[in-house]
């Protein structure tokens, strides 16, 4: 477990992430290219979303995590030809397949390593806040590393990557007997979503709620600036909370003991409350800040024992592909979220967008989650 532990913090060190935008700014790419560039990206997640986590529950999850890493280091050798586009862009349809094999894969690896089940949570609770901390420590140096040198910094994130593959090599893998329902496991999937509802509910609460966390994360340093805020003090906002939702993962398994079901309506009503006062807080921005945080933590929170329970109920042989479909979904409400802030940024201000927005969305997945306790109750 150890191993797999140390697997989460290498695998989310990623240095060149925050400033992968300026280096190939610096390297003549227009912002019109960039923004291409990581569109092409974005599309490229959801569409392998799925077929990799089919890959994944018929080659194992070992295998897939070793290719993903593997591929995430070809992606990092593109930035040494920042001048040949066509390179560049297959880097980064490459990073997008590695990364999806590794979603889902690694969660679904920690779950076959767990021996009591009912210990899964705590488990990751610690896995998801070893992660946390592993990416706010490589957004905390990338900068560092590339005032040294770009190549310094590529370097190291490569090293990273190929610590991150020996790691991952190390954990032995459970040889687990499923039931084979063809190369991809296409209709099996098709018919665990047809005859779970309870999948079904789980999907949209995990999708939207994690499409609204992370809209308002990328947007955050945006409404922040519009606020007046400096940079450095955006920086400072975003290691809080990075720390403290490492701190909410280790306890999501006690607070759940300790208040069930019960625990996740108060984290939902707060996340909504929190991002409905925004909406009335212009031009308080330390309120501001408060409000945004809030939610952005207590995700992590919520997220361990939403993702618990879709362990629970997801079938040995298509759990990878399960988490692949709600990946699948989270970035396609993403890509339509991004279209719907910059068809409104005219009109509304981005406080606005991001207040409403997200709200509407942790709604839709609260009341997902409410229909979900309905079937429960019925059992």
């Amino acid at each position: 477990m150890n191993k797999l532990f140390g697997y989460a913090w290498f695998t989310t060190v990623m240095p060149e992430l925050v400033v992968w935008m300026i280096y190939l700014k610096s390297q003549g790419w227009t912002t019109a290219q960039v923004a291409i560039l990581e569109g092409t990206f974005t599309l490229c997640s959801a569409l392998f979303e799925l077929p990799s986590g089919m890959i994944a529950d018929k080659i194992g999850r070992k295998l897939s995590l070793q290719i993903g890493e593997l591929l995430c280091v070809v992606y990092l050798i593109s930035y040494f030809f920042p001048q040949n586009r066509v390179i560049i862009f297959g880097g980064f349809i490459i990073f997008a397949l590695g990364l999806s094999l590794i979603s889902g894969s690694d969660v679904a690896l920690l779950y076959d390593k767990v021996g009591d089940k009912q210990k899964y949570l705590k488990y990751l609770g610690y896995f998801n806040g070893i992660q946390i901390l592993g990416t706010a420590f490589g957004n905390s140096i990338g900068g560092w590393l590339s005032q040294i040198s770009w190549s310094f910094l590529f370097v190291t994130a490569i090293v990273i990557r190929v610590i991150a593959v020996l790691l991952v090599s190390s954990v032995d893998e459970d040889n687990i007997v499923v039931e084979d329902d063809g190369p991809f496991k296409v209709v099996s999937v098709l018919r665990f979503v047809r005859e779970s509802k309870k999948f079904r509910r789980l999907l949209v609460c995990i999708a939207f709620s994690e499409s609204a966390i992370t809209l308002s994360y990328q947007y955050g340093p945006l409404l922040f600036s519009k606020e007046g805020l400096h940079t450095g003090y955006v920086s400072v906002v975003f290691g809080l909370i990075s720390l403290l939702g490492a701190a909410a993962a280790v306890l999501a398994e006690r607070a759940s003991n300790k208040l069930g079901k019960k625990l996740l309506i108060l984290l939902f009503s707060v996340s909504i409350l929190s991002f409905v006062l925004i909406y009335m807080a212009h031009s308080q921005v330390l309120l501001i800040v408060i409000l945004f945080m809030i939610p952005n933590i207590i995700y992590e929170l919520w997220s361990p024992i939403l993702e618990s329970e879709l362990q629970m109920i997801s079938r040995e042989s298509i759990r990878a592909s399960a988490f692949s479909l709600i990946n699948l979904v989270t970035s396609l409400i993403l890509t339509l979220g991004s279209y719907v802030v910059g068809i409104t940024s005219e009109d509304y201000s981005i406080l606005q967008i991001v207040s409403v927005g997200c709200s509407l969305l942790i709604v839709v997945s609260f009341v997902s989650y409410l229909f979900l306790m309905q079937e429960y109750a019925k059992e």
